[in-house]
């Protein structure tokens, strides 16, 4: 691709190469069974590629904003599921690496960059959904520790992961703390599986918090910055990563209606001849090409360091790939006729999957918003 470099490319091709062998082939069972990718993790683990966000010096790749895209967008082409919990830990590894205190980085850093720990970013709560500031778990100083109680929903990797990074509203004053919580921790109990529309293997579950006591040394940042590290992880790392897994999966569908065209005969001829048929092709082709290229020029920007410019456009780009892989999926289907209505072939799949894209990591609606407010300056 024109936006890669040598060794990028070589990393496309690679990564490409596991997605088809590896990962695509588990992703129905993982999506009918409701399973976890723990063989898949692991595969990605030995390559490094859970490490994109941890420095070097932990073991990480600390890869830049155009490497992780064109991993995760590799990912989404075999299994979506697969890729969310990647980003998750993506997102929770950066959040570790940028604010958590050497001591515990010390304790949990190499593990997450190997890919031997995993870590789940626990932020919604039923009470609050999508606006952070409405949260109600709360944490309370004691000492050299904080007290954890409350409840998260929809956390992906839940009762998988080894390390979950937590937000939660100080009990004295109005500010937000981020916690970084082993999975061990008493008090600290998973509920059962979400049965979900579409994203079915990333054991989305509910996290609760009994009294659950947290040492000093795992607070990220400070007292009171925990939603501009948030904020800072979710627009820089999130909401790329979830555009990458919208051009993924609509490349999947994009191939898969190509080779079904050719492939596909009626009265002697292939139905990609017809004209309706040519039409819904190249609609679908030039929608994967204009997300891709807003995504890596996108990326491009924040490597270069222009994060006020690369925030929005992050921003605008998931909105814009969350919407368009809909319309792609969709397209598949009708491509495929009656068959592609049918569970023993994939596009029902990936149009479930690409449905629950505007959900994660701030909702359509709330882009909308935040766009609105950016470019009417208000």
């Amino acid at each position: 691709m024109q936006w890669l470099d040598e060794e990028q490319e070589i990393t496309r091709q690679t990564v490409l190469r596991i997605s088809r062998e590896k990962l695509a082939p588990a992703a129905r069972d993982l999506d009918r069974q409701m399973a976890f990718p723990r063989s898949e993790l692991s595969v990605l683990s030995e390559t490094g590629f859970l490490g994109c966000t941890a420095p070097r010096q932990y073991g990480g790749l600390e890869s830049c904003a155009v490497a992780r895209t064109v991993i995760l967008e590799q990912i989404a082409q075999g299994c979506a599921s697969t890729a969310l919990v990647c980003l998750t830990h993506w997102v929770a590894t950066r959040a570790l690496s940028m604010s958590a205190t050497e001591t515990f980085r010390q304790k949990i850093m190499h593990q997450l960059a190997k890919g031997e720990a995993l870590a789940a970013f626990a932020v919604h709560e039923a009470a609050s959904g999508v606006i952070a500031t409405a949260i109600e778990t709360k944490a309370a100083r004691n000492g050299e520790e904080y007290i954890l109680d409350g409840s998260k929903i929809f956390t992906t990797s839940a009762g998988e992961a080894d390390i979950y990074v937590v937000l939660a509203r100080c009990e004295r004053g109005s500010g937000f703390v981020l916690l970084g919580v082993d999975k061990d921790s008493p008090g600290l109990a998973t509920g059962s599986i979400d049965e979900r529309m579409g994203l079915r293997g990333v054991s989305s579950r509910e996290v609760s918090f009994d009294q659950v006591h947290v040492p000093i040394e795992n607070l990220l940042g400070q007292e009171g910055e925990g939603l501009p590290i948030v904020g800072k992880v979710v627009g820089e790392i999130a909401l790329l990563g979830m555009a990458a897994i919208a051009v993924g999966i609509s490349q999947d569908a994009l191939d898969l209606s190509v080779e079904y065209a050719k492939g596909r005969t009626i009265s002697g001829k292939p139905i990609g001849q017809t004209a309706a048929i040519k039409q819904k092709i190249a609609g679908m082709s030039v929608a994967v090409e204009c997300m891709r290229s807003y995504l890596y020029e996108t990326a491009s920007s924040l490597d270069k360091g222009d994060l006020e410019t690369g925030m929005l456009a992050a921003a605008k780009v998931k909105l814009l790939a969350t919407d368009t892989v809909l319309r792609v999926t969709e397209d598949a289907i009708q491509v495929h006729g009656g068959h592609g209505y049918c569970c023993d072939l994939p596009l029902e799949r990936l149009y479930r999957d690409g449905r629950g894209l505007s959900l994660h990591f701030k909702s359509s609606e709330l882009l909308r918003e935040e766009i609105g407010s950016k470019v009417l300056g208000i």
